[in-house]
């Protein structure tokens, strides 16, 4: 069918359910007169880069032409023949290094989190990952063997169309959270839902024509008056299965509620599996006989009591599926939220935290607190909290499973791709994070418990962006924050930023303390280039053109640094680290003028008085020394900023402070201003 074709007869079915009474041939007659006049059908440009032939369209003989050539479709409108047309080499490559990836994966299980193996393999498998995507990369590259025009962009674009489009079905099903922008959004959902065509069972409760408008109408961004007519009499002209499909479509909690039969499922699902707990250390005494090692007692564990999404324990194999069919067929409805790109962007998302390149972060706190907060009013069925919140996310993710599947299916079969192609397409329960800390994209800290279905054991800290991870930042800086951040955020039972803040105070003691000793393990680090691998700049004040060097402070002191010690000289790309001095002019090094009088001369001499205008400019308000260098040298200890070196030392946990609005007090030094850590904070 053609698409005015297709527009016609759904404009069609539509007010027939509104006017049931109306004489179908006339109104159909009438639209399609209506379409005729009002089409309108904008010019398009077609190349292919492979023929090199290039046709001026227009939008509708493009889609006839897609109909008939069923091409598969990409993001960016790009087109692909079918592979039994023409198979493309690179897929087959990446196909096989998919697979090469998940074997390495599957055995990187087999060890703990903490050891040399499972770490080896998780650098092997992520390594994999990264040249699987650089294929993608280099293929942008008219350079590369392998280059093609529009491949990158249809790439990127279909990517995100995909993960997009599955974060509005998340927002949707789980959260219930569908949005629309107009009316003919709704209607065109609502005519889906009502295709549905399976008898509903007796045991499911008809909801009332007026909770059903009233639910209806809540979904859109702006809801207009006017519009109610339209939705009033499509509902008026349901059928009572209709209404069923409408009012439960991504309704979940609400179904669940309603329906007992529903709820004892999930009962039976909670109390029907054993009551155990994974151990960090050994194998519990009564299970000592079973299994050699604790790593091989958890990962029984984690099959026992459903912790792997996607291996059902025997025991409630029968009751989850049961649940799934169940949820399934009152509760997902198969649509594909149109501009979904856009939209996530646009309106306020209760389930998915984030949407990343490929992977959607989705907020199961909703499903888990229905289930263990109000439908069972705080039962954990004998086992923790930590333990029942861990199965009924995996739960969610059993109902979800069957779900993704059909709409990832159901996106294939709208972009013509094969059932090779289709099979492809899947999302995984990668991680679960008890806590998830986000700051902005690609920026979080969460602690993992579950990996694919792996219990982790001890709890393992995933955090991405954040600068205290960053390589400008000392290792044990590093470590230290890393620590501050577990304790006190990821790992912590509740969040705890007061105790956070104690923490860092006496860090920045510490820090403090050791600068004055003349350690250097805390100095901010910094790699040094020479002045010609930067770019130049014009000096408005003097006309001549300088390097951009010289703004950096790193470059500043590594120059004074081999004006002073040309022995022991810093090379273009040697690591130093860097000290902010109180030295603005001459008078300020009397402090050591008596105790260290040799280097308190060629202070003067190389510095103050030397040939380099830059270097005079400049001064000595900073100093760069080695990286190597183990302790500081002595005479630089009493000419030290210690206020500015410490805040700058403390500044990579600034980002984390800011995400929980703790503001510190800013005071004057030396070297302008610094923040520091206090019992004077506002939180």
């Amino acid at each position: 069918m053609s698409v005015q074709g297709e527009y016609v007869k759904r404009m069609t079915d539509a007010l027939m359910q509104m006017h049931p009474d109306w004489d179908k041939d006339e109104v159909e007659r009438r639209i399609a007169s209506k379409v005729k006049e009002k089409i309108t059908s904008p010019s398009i440009f077609m190349d292919n880069n492979v023929t090199h032939a290039k046709e001026d369209i227009n939008v509708l003989k493009l889609c006839h032409w897609i109909d008939k050539k069923k091409p598969v479709v990409s993001g960016n409108a790009t087109f692909y023949v079918q592979p039994d047309v023409l198979r493309s080499p690179t897929s087959d490559m990446l196909l096989t290094q998919k697979r090469d990836r998940k074997v390495i994966k599957k055995q990187m299980f087999q060890y703990r989190p903490d050891s040399f193996e499972y770490q080896q393999g998780d650098l092997s498998q992520g390594n994999l990952k990264v040249l699987m995507n650089a294929e993608y990369g280099g293929s942008g590259a008219k350079t590369a063997a392998f280059y093609t025009k529009y491949s990158p962009a249809a790439t990127t674009l279909m990517a995100q169309s995909i993960i997009t489009t599955m974060a509005a079905f998340f927002e949707g099903y789980i959260g219930d959270n569908q949005k629309f922008y107009h009316i003919n959004e709704c209607m065109d959902w609502m005519q889906t839902v009502c295709r549905k065509k399976e008898p509903v069972a007796k045991w499911v409760s008809v909801p009332s024509r007026k909770e059903t408008r009233t639910r209806i109408k809540k979904h859109f961004i702006a809801y207009d008056v006017r519009d109610n007519s339209v939705i009033d009499g499509f509902i008026d002209g349901c059928s009572d299965d209709e209404l069923v499909y409408l009012f439960y479509a991504n309704n979940n909690h609400e179904f669940i509620r309603r329906h007992k039969k529903v709820s004892d499922l999930i009962s039976t699902i909670l109390s029907t599996l054993p009551i155990l707990e994974a151990s960090e250390t050994m194998v519990p005494d009564a299970f000592k006989d079973r299994f050699e090692d604790v790593d091989q007692y958890n990962r029984w564990v984690a099959k026992e009591i459903f912790l792997d999404p996607y291996t059902i324990p025997d025991c409630i194999k029968k009751e989850m599926n049961q649940l799934s069919e169940i949820m399934k067929h009152y509760c997902y409805v198969e649509y594909l939220t149109p501009s979904s790109i856009v939209k996530l962007n646009n309106h306020k998302r209760n389930t998915v935290l984030l949407v990343d390149t490929d992977s959607n972060m989705l907020h199961a706190d909703l499903f888990v607190k229905f289930v263990l907060d109000e439908l069972f009013e705080g039962n954990t069925f004998g086992r923790s909290r930590m333990y029942a919140d861990m199965i009924c996310v995996n739960i969610l993710a059993a109902i979800l499973d069957p779900c993704v599947k059909h709409t990832l299916d159901y996106y294939g079969r709208c972009h013509n791709m094969n059932e090779e192609a289709r099979a492809e397409l899947t999302m995984k329960n990668e991680f679960l994070f008890r806590t998830f800390f986000l700051m902005k994209k690609k920026r979080y800290g969460a602690s993992i418990v579950l990996r694919e279905g792996n219990i982790m054991i001890p709890f393992k800290e995933e955090i991405k962006g954040i600068d205290f991870i960053k390589a400008s930042v000392s290792k044990n800086i590093a470590k230290r924050f890393t620590k501050i951040f577990c304790d006190y955020i990821l790992f912590a039972e509740q969040m705890d930023p007061h105790g956070m803040v104690r923490a860092l105070k006496e860090f920045q003691k510490e820090i403090d303390q050791s600068v004055r000793n003349g350690e250097t393990i805390y100095l901010k680090p910094f790699s040094f280039k020479t002045e010609e691998a930067y770019t130049k700049r014009l000096d408005e004040k003097t006309g001549q053109y300088i390097s951009f060097g010289w703004s950096r402070p790193e470059f500043r002191g590594a120059v004074v640094w081999n004006e002073l010690y040309p022995e022991q000289r810093i090379y273009n790309l040697d690591r130093v680290k860097l000290i902010k001095l109180i030295v603005n002019k001459p008078e300020d090094l009397d402090i050591i003028r008596e105790s260290h009088k040799e280097i308190y001369e060629q202070i003067l001499t190389k510095v103050f008085h030397s040939s380099n205008s830059n270097i005079v400019k400049n001064g000595l308000k900073v100093i760069s020394i080695p990286s190597t260098m183990q302790t500081i040298p002595e005479w630089i200890l009493p000419l030290i900023d210690y206020r500015t070196t410490v805040s700058d030392s403390m500044s990579s946990f600034n980002s984390v402070l800011n995400a929980l609005h703790v503001v510190l007090p800013s005071v004057k030094t030396a070297s302008g201003k610094a923040n520091v850590i206090s019992s004077l904070i506002a939180i």
